[in-house]
């Protein structure tokens, strides 16, 4: 998988991931679902052009779940439903994976309270340092990722909110650990869990 700047143009999508995942836990196909997301405008957008491309990262973060984990998704308790959406999130775009593998759970590591601009820019500055494709990205276009990241952060409960940014522990239901360990992704239950 490449390094993409895509999720500017991505929200967490909480409330949409799991109307989607009800959906697909009932059986349903991907194209059912499509009709019945904008036949029903589901996730009550104003713009068809963005209904479309909401569902098609939202269904794409969730059909790169190992099996039972959509299931799993609809079950747990929302804030275990967010981690999910989060790990879905990580599992379809590298560069986020690795900052949270490598800066939130680095934080979680030390015994650090927050995520201060110097480990979010020093991570940037490390990957453009790595990749010639990062290097290449303009510093809005940076600025507008950092922002992302630490919305999404937020929007799963792992940091207060994007102002503070103090770090909160995640509490992981143990069938999703089971589920990810049983997967080959306990790289993921690591980053969330500060391990």
């Amino acid at each position: 998988m490449n390094y993409s700047a895509g999720m500017v143009s991505q929200v967490f999508a909480f409330v949409e991931t799991k109307q989607t995942a009800e959906l697909m836990a009932a059986g349903m196909s991907k194209d059912e679902i499509k009709d019945r997301v904008i036949g029903e405008n589901l996730y009550q957008l104003r713009n068809e052009t963005r209904l479309r491309r909401t569902f098609n990262y939202v269904y794409n973060r969730l059909s790169s779940l190992p099996d039972g984990a959509v299931e799993l998704l609809v079950k747990v308790d929302n804030e275990n439903a967010k981690l999910l959406t989060l790990i879905a999130i990580m599992n379809t775009d590298k560069l986020f994976f690795e900052f949270v593998y490598d800066v939130y759970r680095g934080k979680v590591i030390l015994g650090e309270k927050t995520i201060e601009d110097r480990d979010i820019n020093g991570f940037f500055d490390d990957k453009a340092a790595q990749s010639e494709e990062v290097a290449g990205w303009s510093e809005s276009g940076i600025k507008k990722l950092k922002n992302c990241y630490m919305k999404n952060l937020a929007d799963a409960g792992l940091i207060e909110s994007t102002k503070t940014r103090v770090i909160r522990h995640a509490l992981v239901n143990y069938r999703i650990e089971e589920l990810l360990h049983s997967n080959g992704m306990d790289a993921y239950i690591n980053a969330v869990k500060g391990v």
